[in-house]
């Protein structure tokens, strides 16, 4: 839409930005790598969608004291071709998203590292009332310079037990016809493992051209371990709290946990009998 070049001139603010070229696209907005008058540079977010544009710029702001968020700079709209447009300036991450590492391949002591800081990340959205419902490769970030994993593109997050308004097939669970289309742990739990399988596999899985039966039978021999936990996530309703304890622990399935909880129980009575005798 916009030519490298292009100056973009806020009707609000005035504030300057030259187009250098196009970072990426996604249902609503395209995605821009620009620079500033002081020669910094940004990604800049425009769409005609006002809505998702206002949306992903509050969400953002109450997460700028977030690592895991890119940073918002700017919210204005302008005129192009006889429309309104609106965008959001935001910090521009310099590394790679996932569809990279997709490509290249992955070994599965990495992709579990990931994996868990994914977890850790869904999980504190999570406690702040947001549901991160859109989680695909692309909208995953390897920051190289700061050493971190950012998620972007924040407006197709939902409230808990809010329909999933934006969703990719691939990683959406009510495609795989496991569960509803609705914000919760269980969804969380499914894009999230779905995400990890293709690592691990190196590729994506279409839900019109498997089961998820299928899935499973494909990966089975690469996923070990992970194998267990990662059957419990697919069939939609696993909470992605047990998921992160599993993975975070290294109890990849239900039996190790348990046996693990009986432990420390054990442990515990053993002490208190021990402290009661001592008196």
């Amino acid at each position: 839409m916009l030519k490298d070049g292009y100056v973009l001139t806020g009707i609000h603010n005035g504030r300057k930005y030259v187009i250098d070229e196009k970072i990426g696209h996604g249902g609503v907005a395209d995605v821009y790598l620009v620079h500033d008058e002081e020669n910094l540079k940004y990604a800049l977010k425009i769409s005609e969608d006002l809505i998702s544009i206002t949306r992903e710029y509050k969400v953002l702001t109450s997460l700028k004291n977030c690592d895991f968020a890119p940073c918002v700079f700017d919210l204005d709209d302008s005129l192009l071709y006889n429309k309104m447009y609106h965008y959001i300036v935001l910090e521009y991450i310099d590394g790679y998203n996932l569809d990279k590492l997709i490509k290249s391949g992955i070994d599965l002591d990495r992709a579990s590292y990931l994996f868990i800081e994914i977890l850790y990340i869904l999980l504190r959205l999570k406690r702040l009332g947001i549901f991160y419902t859109d989680l695909k490769p692309s909208n995953v970030m390897i920051d190289e310079r700061k050493k971190r994993v950012v998620l972007i593109d924040y407006c197709s997050t939902s409230a808990g037990g809010e329909i999933v308004r934006e969703f990719t097939p691939e990683f959406d669970r009510a495609s795989w016809k496991v569960g509803l289309r609705k914000a919760d742990t269980g969804y969380l739990s499914f894009e999230a493992v779905m995400l990890f399988v293709c690592l691990v596999m190196g590729k994506t899985f279409s839900h019109d051209l498997h089961t998820i039966g299928e899935v499973l039978r494909h990966s089975k021999g690469r996923l070990g371990k992970f194998y267990i936990a990662i059957m419990k996530a697919l069939n939609g309703t696993y909470d992605i709290n047990k998921l992160y304890i599993n993975f975070k622990n290294g109890c990849f399935s239900e039996k190790a946990s348990m046996y693990l909880n009986y432990m420390l129980f054990a442990m515990g009575m053993i002490f208190v009998v021990l402290m009661i005798l001592a008196v």
